[in-house]
């Protein structure tokens, strides 16, 4: 199954996107990154985000990659964008041929990242 993930940090923003490709990369074997950008924030008042977008393949159930991204969050110190502050957010873009998060697919740096990890 094709899993298209979505990383964004704004605080620590180059360390905290590091640990979590690297914790990433441990879950899928086959990983690929995108370059990472440097954003606006959108909805919060905060520093820029940094983002990056992540793509692989596996054989693990929805759920099973939901909770893994949901324990990245928290083992790098989820904040739950309290006060505008998002240690790292990983959101599932794809899984197999269903899209989530429709209204980050039109974004901009979404569709250029996306536009980059399909050419390599």
């Amino acid at each position: 199954m094709k899993v298209i993930l979505s990383l964004g940090s704004n605080v620590h923003q180059d360390s905290n996107i590091g640990k979590a490709r690297k914790m990433l990369e441990c879950l899928f074997h086959d990983i690929r990154f995108s370059d990472s950008i440097w954003t606006q924030p959108i909805g919060l008042d905060s520093d820029l985000f940094l983002n990056c977008l992540a793509v692989a393949h596996t054989d693990k159930p929805l759920e099973t990659i939901r909770k893994e991204m949901k324990r990245i969050e928290m083992e790098l110190g989820d904040s739950s964008h309290i006060h505008g502050v998002v240690n790292i957010d990983v959101d599932i873009l794809q899984y197999g041929d269903y899209r989530y998060k429709h209204s980050d697919w039109q974004r901009d740096y979404v569709k250029s990242l996306m536009c980059q990890l399909e050419k390599t």
